[in-house]
């Protein structure tokens, strides 16, 4: 008896976005918004104001979305569904590589399906440096991701993988010889960010700890964090591997893609590894990956054999076709991974294409203004951050050193001068202005919807927890502000941001 195998059948590219991810990208069957407040389609009259922790997907960004799934339903005609992945994350790759200004390096590039799934892959690959255990630093889970801290100590961090493996969330993932994670808190108790000198002197002791115990460590430097810190610092950084040398490594979680080309290659040349996402500052769709290799940490893994949790959490062809270790994962396909990169990509190439003077300058003007006014209104308290410092790196700064996250706490106002006798919102209370920010069935003062970053934990306030919102600047909206030469020069996207800000103090 002869049976037929029925072909792979392509969803359309709504259902292909919000696939290849884990239970954070999918939907709610009320809303139709994953866990971030994202929807798969285009949401007219939304504003994405929110690109610290995800961003909804544009028009423009929807239509590239679509003619990418055009060309491989047309190439699915005569190839298998893993051939056309194959062949599709290889031109990927080097349009990404291309895009980070790093065409022609010694640079590899993994893709996998989020960020923190490249966290754990970090983790993986640096554990198989040493026979030693591998100890882990990072900063508080707060300012980088809840999953995070799962994900480097080689655990599950969600109930599902992208490959839609059930998983055991906190369970280890397989037999690995990570010792521990520990933490670096960047705030007190208040909510204030602390000295950086204080956070590097807590790094250096937590690193000499673990080495003094037997043990080597993964350094992680988060770059830029989710209220716009960078800890611990690149100096810091830079100095501890030069101590211990091939006892400690560093990776830098630069998820938020809030940095210039010449800030990239400088990490990569200090041998440190680099992880990136093509969500957030990049304004891509939610779960858009990529892990960047330099040559020195290439070197060290020649030959290493790919963890059994990295084939939990990886397919063949997300890895260099070169990378002789990969090819015992899966030859699988992700086409939701790869429509989600390609519509980062159509935002990235639109603001690469602005003049950097030209862009610096109008980000400058948006963070000064909505800077100046939050600081002026009694509603509003801004979160300090540590400074955007990359001094040691030894390259020139550029738009990356203006702050782009501006988060901030709200308060009821007072009766009393100058608000003295304000009180915060809860953090129940916050949630609902987040939520109904871009609610269409809440009345709005403004003609628009607004997207801000999720709420993150900062502290308290008068004895009351609290959380603070984010305003952020994106790719996007720099490409729609200055992209037109002929343009307003950004005052339209300035005062979007100020009427967002106007809907927040008439909701309270």
């Amino acid at each position: 008896m002869i049976v037929s195998v029925p072909a792979y059948v392509l969803p359309d590219t709504a259902a292909l976005l919000v696939s290849g991810g884990d239970e954070r990208i999918a939907l709610d069957t009320f809303h139709q918004k994953n866990k971030y407040g994202c929807r798969a389609t285009y949401t007219n009259g939304l504003v994405g104001f929110g690109s610290c922790t995800a961003s909804g997907i544009s028009a423009e960004g929807f239509a590239a979305a679509e003619r990418l799934r055009a060309r491989i339903a047309g190439e699915l005609r005569h190839f298998s569904p893993v051939e056309v992945y194959r062949r599709e994350m290889r031109r990927m790759r080097r349009a990404v590589l291309d895009l980070c200004g790093l065409s022609g390096t010694a640079t590899d590039l993994i893709f996998a399906a989020s960020g923190t799934d490249i966290h754990l892959i970090a983790a993986q690959l640096a554990s198989t440096l040493s026979d030693a255990p591998l100890h882990i630093i990072m900063v508080c889970a707060e300012e980088s991701g809840s999953g995070v801290p799962h994900a480097l100590g080689g655990r599950h961090f969600s109930a599902a993988t992208a490959s839609s493996l059930n998983a055991g969330k906190g369970e280890p993932i397989a037999a690995h010889a990570i010792a521990g994670v520990s933490h670096v808190a960047l705030r007190n108790a208040q909510g204030a960010a602390r000295d950086l000198a204080d956070i590097d002197a807590d790094v250096s002791g937590q690193a000499q700890a673990a080495i003094s115990a037997g043990q080597h460590v993964l350094l992680v430097v988060t770059d830029v964090s989710k209220t716009g810190c960078i800890a611990p610092s690149p100096q810091c950084a830079i100095q501890l591997q030069h101590q211990y040398r091939r006892r400690l490594h560093v990776l830098v979680d630069a998820c938020q893609w809030r940095i210039t080309h010449s800030s990239l290659r400088a990490y990569l040349e200090q041998g440190f590894m680099v992880a990136i996402t093509g969500s957030k500052f990049a304004s891509g769709p939610s779960f858009s990956g990529a892990l960047l290799l330099p040559d020195a940490m290439r070197q060290l893994l020649h030959g290493k054999d790919l963890t059994a949790a990295i084939h939990n959490y990886s397919i063949r062809d997300d890895w260099p076709e070169y990378y002789l270790a990969a090819h015992s994962l899966e030859p699988d396909f992700n086409f939701g991974l790869l429509l989600r990169w390609e519509v980062a990509l159509h935002e990235l190439r639109a603001f690469y294409a602005i003049p950097e003077a030209r862009a610096r300058y109008f980000m400058q003007r948006f963070s000064a203004r909505v800077l100046q006014r939050l600081n002026e209104d009694d509603c509003f308290e801004v979160l300090d951050s540590t400074a955007l410092d990359r001094q040691a790196l030894g390259h020139i700064a550029g738009w990356d050193e203006i702050p782009g996250i501006m988060a901030f706490v709200i308060y009821k106002p007072g009766k009393g001068a100058h608000g003295s006798d304000r009180q915060a919102l809860s953090r129940a209370q916050t949630r609902q202005v987040y939520e109904r920010l871009q609610d269409p069935q809440y009345p709005h003062i403004s003609p628009y919807l607004f997207q801000l970053g999720q709420p993150v934990e900062c502290g308290e306030r008068g004895g009351v927890p609290v959380t603070a919102l984010r305003l952020c600047i994106s790719a996007r909206l720099v490409a729609q502000a200055v992209g037109d030469m002929h343009g307003d020069g950004g005052d339209a996207v300035i005062e979007q941001a100020m009427l967002c800000l106007d809907e927040i103090v008439a909701m309270i």
